[in-house]
């Protein structure tokens, strides 16, 4: 029997351009296809394809296309008791959504009915397709989808950006806009620094004429790579370069509500990633994610939540995301951290909007908080420096917000 693998292949709906293949053929059951723009109408197919290296053109013997209005349609060979299995690919559309497809019964149409909007948003829980048992007798389906952006309650944040463009926050102009400024809190003026060991860079320092920050389809991506060369001595010695953006002269709120960040951290050794809100002392932070890997390789990735008592500068609470026998979260693939703080004087923490700790908020916490991120390493004492061949790697960032009240 051959062995059969799946390629998805997808295009802009009308535009008669060819298919373009997602990723490399796979078993998985699972794909998540990424890089695509809200509003924007797309057709989806999955070829199977053998061992003798069939092309997609050769292999498409069946297709259906769903359409926004009716049922999806059957071709040859569906349901025809020809020993074919069905399997799930899951989460097809993790950030953009379509309905869900339950799983055929014997002797169905394997697809199901067409959803009546496939605009819904709904995320995809399972999306059946067909596994040939022996050749290629049907091994293409075909779907008209519509992608639009998940409704994460951003319409009633007080702050909220999902990075549909880079909004920098150049201090080294008169009356500067923008909303991340790519600079320390404690010295909002300077043109870089360092940080165990990596040079955070300002792209507004014309001494070092290059960004770490870009976004791309809706993402932020901040980027831990090696100093460019003949840079090392403008980037004060240091080997590596990395970035930190925050908000103290843009946005600022009492503690009270909740804070949420949706991110994606590569599993680097010696790379180290934070998302913390704090105030204009230092002294009142709370960590929503702190990221890391350390520099032998096989200490697992750790992700882990701290809450931090301003007249101790002590952890007095903490919640293990991955790592150290807590948890069950892959850092590296998209999730949602988020912080909820009562006016009862209690912090609680999520995963994914599932709450997974909760403690009593210490005394102190009287100044508005702003956001930092960061994405650099944690120092020899915790992660150790990265290798520069395994640079450059990048943190993602889809979204951060926060509201008076959880939105869900």
């Amino acid at each position: 029997m051959s062995n059969i693998t799946y390629q998805v292949q997808y295009r802009i709906t009308g535009s008669g351009g060819p298919w373009i293949d997602f990723g490399q053929p796979t078993t998985a059951t699972t794909v998540t296809v990424t890089g695509l723009q809200s509003g924007t109408e797309y057709d989806f197919r999955i070829v199977a394809i053998d061992d003798g290296g069939q092309t997609a053109s050769a292999v498409i013997t069946d297709t259906t296309t769903g359409t926004s209005g009716g049922g999806g349609g059957t071709g040859g060979g569906i349901g025809d008791g020809s020993g074919m299995q069905a399997s799930r690919i899951a989460d097809f559309l993790e950030k953009f959504g379509v309905v869900t497809y339950s799983s055929p019964g014997s002797g169905q149409d394997p697809w199901g009915a067409a959803p009546s909007d496939y605009t819904s948003g709904t995320v995809v829980s399972a999306l059946n397709w067909l596994t040939a048992s022996s050749g290629l007798t049907i091994n293409c389906r075909e779907y008209h989808l519509t992608a639009s952006a998940p409704n994460y309650g951003q319409s009633s944040a007080t702050f909220w950006d999902d990075f549909t463009s880079l909004s920098l926050y150049n201090d080294q102009v008169s009356n500067p806009t923008g909303t991340w400024q790519p600079a320390e809190w404690w010295s909002p003026y300077d043109m870089g620094f360092d940080q165990n060991g990596v040079w955070i860079v300002n792209p507004f320092n014309s001494a070092t004429p290059f960004s770490t920050y870009s976004v791309s389809n809706s993402i932020l991506s901040i980027r831990l790579d090696n100093t460019p060369s003949g840079y090392q001595s403008a980037c004060g010695g240091d080997a590596f370069i990395g970035g930190e953006l925050q908000t103290a002269n843009t946005f600022q709120h009492a503690v009270t509500g909740y804070w949420e960040i949706r991110c994606a951290i590569p599993d680097v050794p010696g790379e180290g990633f934070a998302c913390y809100i704090q105030d204009n002392s230092g002294a009142q932070q709370i960590d929503i994610l702190e990221c890391w890997q350390s520099s032998n390789s096989s200490v697992p990735q750790v992700g882990k939540f701290s809450l931090w008592d301003p007249s101790s500068s002590a952890i007095v609470g903490q919640y293990y995301s991955a790592g150290n026998g807590q948890g069950n979260y892959n850092p590296t693939q998209f999730h949602q951290y988020g912080v909820e703080i009562t006016s009862g004087g209690t912090v609680n923490y999520y995963v994914d909007r599932t709450q997974v700790g909760t403690w009593p908020l210490p005394s102190g916490y009287t100044n508005t908080m702003f956001w930092i991120i960061s994405f650099d390493s944690f120092g020899s004492s915790m992660t150790g420096l990265p290798s520069a061949s395994t640079l450059p790697c990048y943190a993602q960032v889809d979204y951060v917000g926060y509201w008076t009240t959880r939105p869900y």
